[in-house]
């Protein structure tokens, strides 16, 4: 069953049930609506309400599964808002929806606040809330490898170990950047000092390439072929300083 080109139990609708009677529910009672929509919708009841309003979707990396293609991830952000209740509950129900929410749940709640700048955008006046993440997953699909009508060939690849170093703006170290060899189950963390080390990566040619996440930034880095087994690769991170 299809709704504008799109099915009806999509990730999403998926994603904001689990919200509703995994996250919302067991916080704050079954006796107070919830409702997916604009915080301004003129179809909420002059009850209390907790509003669910989806803010933004995102890429999200996946972790790999093994030998198996990691699945493709989005993150899904919603400003949490209560209406109809007094400030002194207001505040009580927000705060039992953060300590609800973790990973049992997989609900993420931001740091920060959402701030002046973001319910200008809106139209709303500002106003206590919550923003949560939630995942959106779907398995990549993968085609049946053709069956080999050739002599299978093999030949033998050297393999070489691997070092690098990690830096972000003014060559500060960046520690906890997720380091991984591309077409390959290789997987590291840079070190407080930004430094990640491998102790076999295919040496044949074409070089390897890294990918890095950092600080919410991807990037791909090919290794220069030129280099030699004990040169040192140095990885650049664009972040912002803000």
């Amino acid at each position: 069953m299809h709704a504008g080109g799109y099915p009806v139990n999509s990730e999403v609708t998926h994603a904001e049930a689990r919200l509703v009677e995994e996250w919302v529910r067991p916080a704050i009672g079954p006796e107070v609506e919830v409702r997916i929509g604009d915080t301004g919708d003129p179809g909420l009841s002059d009850g209390k309400a907790v509003v669910l309003t989806l803010i933004d979707i995102a890429p999200f990396p996946a972790a790999r599964r093994g030998a198996a293609p990691a699945p493709l991830q989005l993150r899904a952000r919603y400003l949490v808002s209560v209406l109809g209740f007094d400030a002194t509950e207001r505040g009580q129900c927000l705060a039992e929806l953060a300590f609800q929410a973790g990973p049992l749940i997989r609900v993420e709640l931001d740091p920060s606040p959402p701030g002046p700048a973001f319910w200008r955008a809106l139209g709303t006046p500002a106003r206590p809330a919550l923003i949560a993440s939630v995942l959106l997953e779907r398995e990549r699909r993968t085609r049946p490898a053709p069956r080999v009508r050739e002599p299978l060939v093999t030949q033998w690849s050297p393999a070489r170990p691997l070092t690098g170093v990690v830096l972000g703006p003014r060559d500060i170290p960046i520690a906890g950047a997720l380091v991984e060899v591309e077409g390959s189950p290789l997987t590291t963390y840079s070190n407080h000092r930004g430094e990640f080390a491998f102790r076999s990566v295919p040496g044949a040619k074409p070089p390897p390439t890294l990918v890095v996440t950092a600080k919410g930034t991807h990037l791909r880095v090919r290794v220069d072929a030129t280099d030699g087994p004990e040169a040192s690769v140095l990885i650049r991170v664009p972040i912002s300083e803000s």
